[in-house]
């Protein structure tokens, strides 16, 4: 079999329609592609260096023409399949569980209260949400308790001296804004601060030992081949940019020269000629995760050569985690796989469209993805306008409906600026701008979208999610109601299994049953039959968030929890 597909056509016939044979075509390069990188594929000379890591498990790392150097499958693995009625499901497996080598909060959630204001907030070392108390030092991160400040103390002792140092001169230079207090904005950003943690605890090693941590050359061979990463500030590179910041940045801990400014330090002495900084800083970038909560609230950024290994697919079969709110990442298996298989994540939020999707990984990783998702010329749920009869149109000004045939018109303008209301507050909303007040605002704007939109289609999936948090209370059956259309779209856009879908399938199981026990408590009653069905939503939520977090996920156990809850309240009826 050749391992250019490029060429490749299918002959034409006349009983076959050409749009439906272009679509068939684009599939097949799809598939037979993911099937010549996985029958290419070969053990990679780097798999020495992670096999302690991968002991244990099912993993090995492979290199293939095709994609390069990737995580695969060295037996089968199973995940559990989703049978949605059935009394238990099994579990999806647990590829990898490691701890990033570096993670950091990022400047919103290193908010600083009110004097005497009492708010939870994320701890640094645990990264869980708790009443916290300030670092005495620094003044610029928080801890839960004693135990966690303690065990922080090896990693942030030298950049509590540079945070220290950095928030005594945006004093100098700013006393009025100091005044204010419920200021962070001389934090330095997660980038700089991951990448200063890493730099001192190579320096700290190198001091000690004279030589690199075993940890180095991981760190090194980590993908940093990108496209450029664009300019910054005053037409510098960013990258070079970065690299600035950083030096600055691990300067601001060594004995000040100037009292008065910081100083842009030699790299050399930290392990690095200019070129392995560049480098150093372009890994980073390309191979950082996003941090995240264990509802999958984004709080920070965290670097780990071992996951970074796995590729990217808009229509992945693992997803990576932390199921626990903390510091543990976890690779889960969201569907079967078998041995030889590539073990695919995503780079990408594969709830936007194609077109925004291979922009963003182009203009990031310098590729184009060529998964099923992305080659198979069907109308994409995540673009599309709605049809009476319940069909899918892609949105031209004269559209087709994909199940009847139908045709209609519509304003492209009007359909634009429509769109971009409702993006807007998608973008209010990421940026922690929307309150309860705001309720009624997208309502409206989502009564308009839906007449000509499914629920799958941006930007009405996210509006939906929004429409539910933003009531006030939560158990509420209007809130409710928008949870049940954001679940029926995440299930177009998403794998079956995949944390997105489980996430929201567990937030409409809590909120019927939290609607449940306040009607019991305060209402005309509920009947038993009622209650025994949210009994039985909150343990199928539980079981699907097993199959997209891993087991014991903080989700699965909260559910788990309320179900028990209700059980025995209702055994006491």
């Amino acid at each position: 079999m050749p391992a250019d597909l490029s060429q490749f056509k299918l002959p034409s016939r006349s009983d076959v329609p050409e749009e439906m044979r272009a679509q068939f075509e684009a599939f097949f390069k799809s598939k037979m592609g993911d099937l010549l990188s996985e029958m290419n594929a070969e053990t990679s000379p780097d798999d020495a260096l992670f096999r302690d890591e991968l002991a244990g498990s099912p993993l090995e790392v492979k290199t293939s023409p095709q994609r390069g150097r990737g995580l695969y499958a060295a037996r089968d693995i199973k995940a559990g399949e989703l049978v949605w009625r059935a009394p238990k499901l099994t579990p999806g497996e647990t590829l990898l569980k490691t701890k990033p080598l570096v993670s950091v909060l990022s400047k919103p959630n290193l908010y600083e209260p009110a004097a005497g204001q009492k708010m939870e907030l994320h701890c640094n070392h645990c990264y869980l949400l708790k009443p916290a108390q300030r670092c005495s030092g620094c003044k610029g991160v928080y801890y839960c308790g004693a135990a966690c400040q303690q065990d922080d103390w090896p990693s942030h002792k030298t950049e509590c001296k540079a945070l220290t140092r950095v928030r005594q001169l945006w004093v100098q230079s700013y006393p009025e804004k100091a005044k204010e207090g419920l200021n962070n904005s001389w934090i330095q950003a997660e980038g700089a601060r991951a990448l200063g943690l890493l730099t001192w605890a190579r320096k700290a090693y190198r001091d000690q030992h004279g030589r690199d941590p075993d940890y180095w050359p991981k760190v090194e061979k980590m993908y940093a081949e990108g496209p450029d990463m664009g300019t910054g500030v005053h037409g510098i590179p960013a990258a070079d940019q970065m690299a600035i910041h950083l030096s600055y940045y691990v300067g601001a801990a060594e004995p000040p020269k100037d009292p008065n400014n910081l100083e842009l330090i030699d790299m050399e002495p930290y392990g690095f000629q200019d070129e392995q900084l560049m480098s150093f800083v372009r890994s980073f970038v390309l191979n950082a995760f996003t941090l995240s909560s264990f509802d999958l609230k984004p709080i920070g950024v965290a670097m780990s050569p071992l996951l970074a290994l796995f590729n990217h697919s808009c229509a992945p079969n693992a997803a990576i985690v932390f199921p626990r709110g903390g510091k543990e990442m976890v690779a889960v298996a969201n569907a079967d796989i078998a041995a030889g298989e590539e073990v695919l994540t995503t780079y990408v939020d594969i709830s936007d469209d194609k077109e925004t999707r291979q922009g963003d990984l182009q203009s990031r990783y310098g590729f184009e993805c060529e998964c099923p998702a992305c080659t198979l010329d069907a109308v994409d749920p995540r673009n599309c306008l709605l049809h009476e009869c319940g069909g899918l149109a892609r949105m031209p000004e004269t559209v087709k409906c994909d199940t009847c045939g139908a045709s209609w018109t519509v304003s492209p303008n009007a359909l634009r600026d429509l769109v971009n209301e409702g993006l807007s507050l998608v973008e209010a909303d990421d940026q922690d701008q929307l309150d309860p007040d705001d309720l009624p605002r997208v309502a409206e704007v989502i009564a308009r979208l839906e007449k000509i939109m499914p629920p799958s289609s941006r930007p009405l999936l996210r509006l939906h999610t929004i429409a539910k948090n933003l009531h006030v209370p939560a158990a509420q059956p209007e809130a409710l109601a928008y949870a049940h259309k954001a679940l029926a779209g995440a299930y177009k856009v998403y794998p079956r299994n995949h944390p997105s879908v489980a996430l929201l399938r567990a937030e409409s199981a809590n909120l019927a049953a939290q609607i449940a026990v306040h009607i019991a408590e305060n209402g005309p009653g509920i009947s038993e039959d009622e209650i025994k069905r949210c009994i039985a939503d909150l343990r199928t939520a539980a079981d699907h968030c097993d199959l997209a977090f891993g087991k014991e996920s903080t989700i699965a156990t909260s559910l788990r929890g309320f179900a028990h809850d209700m059980d025995v309240s209702l055994q006491a009826m």
